[in-house]
């Protein structure tokens, strides 16, 4: 059932979410998905960043490395 659903999602709507929503959970849960994993596989899939990744690279960026 959540393939289906995955499926009929714009790039725009996971854009939207992946920006308002400050973990992967809380955005599929948003999107009425199961998992964060199944939000953050339909980000990679688009092109988005999904929150995580988003954690990721601020960390990554910032100038001691802590968030």
């Amino acid at each position: 059932m959540g393939q289906v659903l995955v499926n009929k999602l714009t790039s725009a709507q996971l854009e939207r979410v992946a920006r308002m929503y400050n973990t992967d959970d809380a955005a599929a849960y948003a999107m009425g998905l199961s998992t964060g994993g199944v939000f953050a596989r339909a980000c990679r899939r688009e092109g988005v960043e999904c929150p995580s990744q988003r954690k990721r690279r601020r960390k990554r960026e910032s100038k001691y490395g802590v968030d």
